[in-house]
């Protein structure tokens, strides 16, 4: 992870070699609109090229806005700067963060028209938080070829199995902030479908939920033991039963400041 004109930025990568396979890193990073960021392009592409120098990469792979609600500007203004940044060359594919489904097919729209595509929206996305499952972002997402890339999937470490009501997270953890009484019988659940699946954890086993709901997770990881742990979410999928059982016990949550979708 690298700190990018100001604003957050992430840099998801495989090192190149990795276990022999030869694999690239893979380099996506945000971009946040403030407020005094009037002028697009020229913001946005000033910032892109100050990434790609920090990050001594040709282009990054990914390129983001990370929130609608930080600018003012319009969704078809910042549209159409990302559509300058693949034509520029320093961004392979474009996509947004936090976007609600006008603001997704906006988007989409405009892109579309100069020949590109939308490639991500990233959203939070979770046992916790299944409004994007309940709203219809994820079938606009799904219709129009936009990949759904979920943040906090597992609620920052809510749906572990690690805390209870007796031994809950410390420090500041705002996404899937809910009583464990509300959340324990999620991580119960999850537990029971882990030992029905081959010992899988309830971290596995929420990860697995969102892969089968079409999203892609993005979790954490602060040690190679985690970033395997999570690995063990691939390569296996819950029964529709499982899902629909999972649906049922998700809360819906609620929008944050910085998200519409």
């Amino acid at each position: 992870m690298r700190p990018a004109d100001g604003a957050e930025a992430t840099a998801n990568s495989v090192p190149s070699g990795a276990g022999g396979t030869g694999l690239q890193p893979v380099v996506c990073t945000k971009y946040i609109p403030l407020p005094w960021r009037l002028f697009e392009p020229c913001s946005m592409m000033g910032a892109l090229r100050a990434s790609v120098s920090r990050l001594e990469v040709e282009a990054v792979d990914l390129y983001l806005v990370h929130s609608p609600m930080a600018t003012f500007n319009s969704i078809k203004t910042l549209a159409n700067a990302l559509g300058d940044a693949v034509e520029s060359g320093l961004t392979k594919h474009v996509g947004v963060s936090n976007y609600s489904e006008a603001e997704v097919r906006e988007t989409h729209r405009v892109l579309a028209e100069r020949g590109i595509q939308l490639a991500a929206n990233q959203v939070e996305f979770s046992l916790c938080h299944a409004l994007p499952a309940r709203n219809g972002l994820l079938d606009a997402c799904t219709e129009l070829g936009v990949g759904a890339m979920a943040y906090s999937p597992m609620a920052m470490g809510r749906l572990t199995g690690k805390y209870t009501s007796e031994s809950q997270p410390k420090g500041a953890r705002r996404f899937g902030n809910y009583g464990f009484e509300r959340i324990q019988p999620i991580v119960d659940r999850l537990t029971q479908l882990g030992e029905q699946h081959g010992g899988k954890t309830p971290a596995q086993v929420s990860l697995n939920y969102l892969i089968c709901k079409g999203a892609v997770p993005i979790p954490g990881a602060k040690n190679a033991s985690q970033a395997a742990g999570n690995a063990g979410a691939l390569g296996w999928r819950l029964s529709s039963g499982d899902v629909a059982e999972l649906d049922e016990l998700a809360i819906e949550g609620a929008l944050k400041f910085g998200q519409h979708g």
